[in-house]
């Protein structure tokens, strides 16, 4: 036999015991920054890293500009370039990103933002594409 009060008393615990979980993180993570930022080599490595990880986001972003602009989609795609951090908008319509759900598995916000970190030469060629498929079918 179902019961609602049951289930709801059990949900209530299951989100008070995720928000404690997740909301104080643990010490490990605090001494690893702070041996990082205290420590001059892993803190000059740690920069060299950041510096990386930076270009590679700027090398996706004109990639993907590029690809996008030789797919002769339409549109300028600057705002790709323009744009800077982990996340960059397409423009998308709401009925674009649920069509890049369901058609090509590509799962997106409703606002159409994509975390660009996940990108590289595997898979940059896919995504481009059929980004470029749902605004060409979108403009005839």
């Amino acid at each position: 036999m179902r019961n609602n009060g049951a289930l709801i008393s059990v949900c209530s615990q299951l989100e008070c015991l995720v928000l404690r979980k997740w909301s104080k993180p643990t010490a490990t993570g605090a001494r690893v920054v702070a041996t990082v930022l205290n420590n001059p080599t892993l803190h000059e490595e740690w920069k060299e890293n950041l510096k990386m990880a930076a270009k590679r986001l700027i090398v996706i972003r004109e990639k993907m500009r590029e690809k996008l602009r030789l797919l002769e989609t339409l549109r300028s795609w600057n705002q790709i370039t323009q744009q800077s951090g982990l996340f960059t908008y397409f423009g998308l319509t709401k009925d674009q990103v649920d069509f890049l759900a369901k058609r090509n598995h590509i799962y997106l916000p409703e606002n159409g933002q994509i975390n660009i970190s996940g990108l590289n030469v595997n898979n940059i060629h896919y995504v481009t594409q059929c980004i470029s498929d749902v605004t060409l079918n979108d403009t005839r």
